[in-house]
């Protein structure tokens, strides 16, 4: 019953979904589509877990100096910038990795502010139940994941569109469902 607590837990897992959806439809996009080597996605995956990496470590230095829901906001909105820059990329069928590769790194490295921050945010929700808080969070996160993952494979490996959009509606609903459940005067660390 909680709005705080279902807001950033929904937009914590619809964050997270992108991810998912990445996974899932990452390594078609790039060997079947673009005609890369199994050598070249496996060093483009682990240069994406990189940047999410970097930017978690980041984010562990800006709590405390910077407000949680700002770092959860930037996340989200970084997310759904770096998704409508894919379905950009593949609608206009722009030549070259370069149009995937960038929003893939982005929405990629923006889980190192969405996921610490969404799942802090919502442990701070009831700290009195931090770890059904916690747990509640973790099960949003996966099950919206599992739900978008095999969405990605609809268009078989001949089009990255449905990834592509896929990642679009899990980030734009992530977004809205923050800024439309999550008021000024809720709890905010």
């Amino acid at each position: 019953r909680d709005r705080h607590l279902v807001g950033y837990a929904l937009a914590s897992g619809l964050g997270f979904a992108t991810m998912f959806a990445y996974i899932s439809g990452s390594s078609f996009v790039i060997q079947d589509i673009y005609g890369g080597s199994p050598q070249l996605f496996s060093v483009v995956f682990a240069a994406n877990a990189l940047g999410l990496v970097v930017l978690g470590q980041v984010n562990g230095r800006m709590v405390g100096r910077v407000r949680l829901r700002l770092l959860f906001r930037v996340g989200l909105i970084t997310n759904c910038l770096a998704s409508l820059a894919l379905l950009v990329g593949v609608a206009a069928g722009l030549r070259g990795m370069a149009p995937v590769l960038v929003p893939f790194f982005c929405v990629v490295a923006s889980q190192g502010l969405i996921l610490p921050n969404g799942t802090a945010l919502v442990m701070q929700s009831h700290p009195e139940a931090a770890g059904t808080a916690s747990a509640l969070v973790g099960f949003t996160q996966f099950f919206l994941g599992a739900m978008v993952a095999p969405l990605v494979g609809i268009g078989g490996s001949r089009t990255a569109l449905p990834l592509a959009i896929a990642m679009v509606v899990a980030a734009v609903a992530a977004l809205a469902v923050m800024l439309l459940t999550v008021r000024r005067s809720g709890p905010e660390l």
